[in-house]
């Protein structure tokens, strides 16, 4: 059934027939009565065409969003999103091809949030987006900018590209100095300002254009450089040692994301990382790191054999870990590489364990179907994920560099770091400590229990080449240094 465009009022059902369903609904079996009802609850929330948000959940959610951030003090966003040609696709092509315009459009405004980020379509052709937290203003252009980026994108109709385009308002403020109302219009009236500026932007209200450009573009130069970086051989993955404690032998390491800009230099992964993880651009990056470490761990077994039993650790961020398509994707890269899978070990964060148990495990458990190893990493920072370990499939704990720091000098990291060897051995799990720079750190965890160590002490992350002489003589310094 055509929507005509018409986006769902929240009222499902109306007064003038509540009173007909209810009897419906008590002549029906407890399963098909639960059914409908939830869908009825279902419809009176989401729009039934673009299955986002409607009006009514948009200003719940946004109503209980000023109420906690007035009593947190907090500051929230609200984006207001017009469709600037979406009447001349109505008039011309007809109505059927309006809803696939919008279908779209409710599509991309997904891939363009963070978990957490609620989009909604008020009516027609007009959307909101709710951002709760925010921390960092920049981060909230940088989201619409994506969104108008993604909605300049041609859509296909009848077999022909059409432009939509659209006009973005964007409010940000404190909670306490507006209503949900008054926020909203606020958005719509910035997003007015962007529809008479020349349509297919955004605008900020009560912010100059000058201001506002000069905010943002340092940051969205960067985005769009590190877009073009895999293209242009910019990138490149660095290598860092991890050493069994007792004898100073390279077992594994950690491969590493580097970016060398042409204008800018070294570009530092704090500045990158987070940038392509809130854009989504991770999921490929962390991808190309993968498929650079395998083949990189082959070529090494190649030229030195003696070397087969050195494992290859590769980090997955959150966004990364949540993509759906993740354990196709590995899979298919060692079946490229031919690198064996029990060869490899995969981090992933301790805050991932909290976020989503079940998903994680689930996740991981295909992971470790596959033969890679699993590791935790940064470990012991809140403890957070102590008691979900015993249901996840992992090898190895690495304890955050935090507790490692001057730890032959601190007693309260001391103990933290026995706490975690004596729980990582009942559950059969192997303590690797991060960050070791001094001798001193070294022979304190050694003796503590943790089985393996990465730091400054054996090694600061090289290249692929300056790892492969690491590896040729290495091994016998840090045997001295142990001595």
């Amino acid at each position: 059934m055509s929507t005509r465009n018409v986006a769902g009022t929240g009222c499902a059902v109306d007064n003038g027939n509540s009173a007909v369903v209810q009897q419906l609904l008590d002549q029906l079996g407890a399963a098909e009565r639960e059914s409908i009802e939830h869908e009825l609850a279902r419809l009176a929330f989401q729009d039934p065409l673009t299955g986002l948000a409607n009006r009514t959940l948009f200003m719940q959610r946004l109503t209980g969003a000023c109420n906690r951030a007035a009593a947190d003090g907090a500051s929230l966003a609200v984006l207001f999103i017009d469709l600037d040609n979406f009447k001349r696709v109505n008039d011309s092509l007809g109505h059927a091809c309006g809803d696939q315009v919008l279908l779209e459009v409710g599509a991309r405004l997904r891939t363009c949030l963070r978990a957490g980020d609620l989009a909604a379509r008020l009516g027609g052709d007009e959307f909101t987006v709710l951002i709760e937290t925010v921390d960092d203003p920049s981060a909230i252009l940088a989201i619409a900018e994506r969104i108008a980026q993604h909605l300049r994108e041609p859509v296909e109709l009848q077999g022909r590209p059409f432009f939509v385009g659209a006009s973005i308002g964007v409010v940000i403020g404190k909670a306490d100095a507006d209503s949900p109302a008054e926020l909203l219009r606020k958005a719509d009236v910035a997003m007015y300002r962007s529809k008479t500026s020349g349509k297919g932007r955004w605008s900020v209200y009560g912010v100059s254009d000058i201001a506002q450009s000069a905010a943002l573009l340092p940051r969205l130069e960067l985005e769009s450089d590190l877009r073009m970086a895999l293209q242009r051989n910019e990138l490149n993955v660095h290598y860092q040692p991890i050493v069994a404690l007792s004898t100073g032998e390279i077992r594994a390491v950690e491969a590493l994301l580097r970016w060398e800009h042409p204008h800018r230099g070294f570009v530092p992964p704090s500045e990158f990382i987070p940038m392509a993880e809130e854009s989504g651009l991770i999921v490929e990056l962390g991808q190309w790191v993968f498929d650079e470490a395998s083949r990189q761990l082959m070529a090494w077994e190649r030229a030195l054999p003696a070397r087969r039993h050195l494992t290859m650790c590769v980090n997955l961020s959150p966004r990364q870990f949540q993509h759906p398509g993740l354990v196709d994707d590995i899979a298919r890269s060692i079946a490229r590489s031919g690198v064996d899978p029990r060869r490899v070990s995969l981090e992933i964060t301790e805050s991932l364990m909290v976020q989503d148990p079940g998903l994680a495990v689930v996740s991981l458990r295909a992971l470790r179907d596959l033969g890679l190893q699993l590791a935790v990493d940064d470990f012991g920072t809140g403890y957070s994920g102590l008691r979900y370990l015993r249901d996840f499939p992992v090898n190895t704990l690495k304890i955050d560099r935090v507790f490692v720091a001057g730890i032959d000098q601190d007693a309260y990291n001391s103990a933290i770091v026995r706490s975690v060897v004596a729980l990582a051995g009942a559950l059969g799990l192997r303590v690797t400590a991060e960050g070791i720079e001094t001798e001193a750190e070294r022979q304190h965890v050694l003796e503590l229990g943790c089985y393996g160590g990465q730091g400054y002490l054996f090694g600061r992350p090289v290249s692929a080449d300056g790892f492969a002489q690491l590896l040729t003589n290495k091994d016998a310094l840090a045997l001295r240094s142990c001595a």
